[in-house]
């Protein structure tokens, strides 16, 4: 079972903010020297998503049914607003990983799914040691995510894909100094910061959503 997935609709707003974070524990001395330890193996990304104008057709305070810019005559009705807040209460808030695309990191070739080799080089996930079977999926800003199609593992060992946590785990392990690397298209792995989503009606059936923000799940 996957996980599922977040569709923001056709009226998301072209501005998308993304901001990386890692997680860096700094102690100074009385002489000015510092100590620096990272807490994090990969860095946590916010995603902050904004939505102009989103469409509901469930305001009927008209008295007219069928009609208003949610719900034009003869059209069908949209309920824009309404699938974003459905989809949040699905996962309840803050609590559940999803998974979503974003357009700007969303495949490990720059080119894309045109790459005549299949994918270039692929993202590389970690070195083998001899031991360790399981490795974290991550795209090519080191996020966690979800592969969507695969093009290619690398070393050629059976493996078999937790959707869930964005992890690869191969039958045997890759040999001492192996490199480990995929070749995919992937969706980001992620969740709402908040337990709460605000909307503004500013005319009839029409609404803004200044501020949705996700954040990445490793696990």
């Amino acid at each position: 079972m996957t996980l599922p997935t977040f569709i923001p609709g056709v009226t998301l707003s072209w501005s998308v903010i993304k901001t990386v974070n890692w997680g860096t524990r700094m102690q100074r001395s009385v002489s000015g020297r510092e100590v620096r330890v990272s807490d994090f193996t990969y860095p946590v990304w916010n995603y902050q998503l904004t939505w102009e104008v989103l469409r509901d057709a469930w305001d009927l305070r008209s008295g007219v049914y069928g009609r208003g810019p949610a719900f034009p005559l003869g059209a069908s009705p949209q309920y824009e607003l309404a699938n974003i807040i459905n989809f949040y209460n699905s996962v309840r808030g803050a609590q559940m990983a999803f998974q979503w695309n974003d357009p700007s990191d969303t495949d490990t070739s720059n080119l894309g799914p045109t790459t005549p080799s299949g994918g270039g080089t692929g993202q590389v996930l970690g070195v083998g040691d001899g031991v360790t079977t399981t490795f974290n999926i991550v795209g090519t800003q080191l996020s966690p995510v979800i592969p969507v199609v695969i093009r290619f593992v690398t070393p050629s060992i059976g493996y078999t894909i937790d959707y869930n946590n964005a992890l690869i785990q191969f039958a045997t392990p890759p040999t001492s100094g192996t490199t480990v690397s995929i070749g995919m298209t992937y969706n980001q792995k992620v969740r709402f910061k908040a337990d709460t989503a605000e909307s503004e009606e500013f005319y009839y059936q029409l609404y803004l959503m200044k501020k949705l923000e996700l954040m990445s799940v490793l696990y």
